[in-house]
């Protein structure tokens, strides 16, 4: 018996093709990426207390973080960022990439005064 050399998934069930019986697909296929066609950038400053960076967008298709402080921020994926309830411990100069599939709000903490350049793209 062979290895299947390609998997396909579909509403009726798993087929896979092998080199001895080809899987033979017609039609198009379509991946449904979206690719954005906006890059809006924010400076963000707080100090001492949680902060809103990014709020929430259903037409985000990804986003990205950079901790332009000297000091350690907390990012969270969700509501009040705190030193114990975080997504992301970012180091001074740290990058974070929001999972592209994310569209709630973004939130940071800074012990003291801290700043974040916050990257969203839309379509």
């Amino acid at each position: 018996m062979s290895s299947p050399v390609a998997i396909l998934y579909t509403s009726s069930g798993i087929e896979a093709g092998t080199a001895e019986s080809p899987l033979y697909i017609t039609g198009s296929i379509s991946a449904g990426a979206e690719y954005p066609d906006l890059a809006d950038v924010s400076f963000t400053t707080a100090s001492g207390a949680d902060a809103e960076i990014l709020e929430a967008n259903e037409d985000r298709l990804g986003a990205t973080v950079y901790n332009n402080s000297s000091i350690v921020m907390y990012l969270k994926l969700g509501s009040s960022a705190t030193v114990d309830s975080f997504t992301a411990l970012m180091s001074p100069g740290a990058y974070y990439e929001v999972p592209f599939s994310y569209r709630g709000s973004i939130h940071a903490y800074w012990a003291t005064s801290g700043n974040a350049l916050v990257t969203e793209f839309t379509d």
